[in-house]
């Protein structure tokens, strides 16, 4: 069963601050076990890059946060990624070229975008 967001039911009561359109209408603190989706945003200078992972198992709120933000990072490093520029130019960064604390600091943004009900 997919959790709804602001997209999904409009009418759910948001939140305040909550009203971009960006945002999960309803956290349910009571669910233990779940999946999260989270969107990782990094910038450097006017390039900027938007990746998604998933964090599972008994945690909930600042330490799914922490756990997508690193597992983001560790992946870039292994794998390199290119940024991209309002204009379309790009700044791409090799595999093993930058290390994941080089990455972290370039994080601006995380935000949990699903969050779903799981068996242990």
């Amino acid at each position: 069963m997919k959790t709804p967001n602001v997209t999904d039911s409009p009418k759910a009561p948001l939140p305040v601050g909550c009203d971009d359109g960006l945002w999960l209408a309803i956290y349910d603190p009571n669910i233990r076990w779940a999946k999260h989706t989270v969107e990782v945003r990094l910038a450097q200078w006017q390039y900027g890059l938007s990746v998604t992972t998933t964090v599972g198992g008994n945690t909930r709120g600042l330490s799914i946060i922490r756990s997508a933000i690193e597992s983001v990072c560790e992946k870039l490093e292994e794998e390199g990624c290119t940024m991209t520029a309002p204009n379309g130019d790009t700044l791409g960064f090799d595999a093993e070229e930058s290390t994941s604390d080089e990455y972290e600091a370039m994080v601006v943004g995380a935000r949990i975008t699903s969050h779903q009900k799981e068996e242990p």
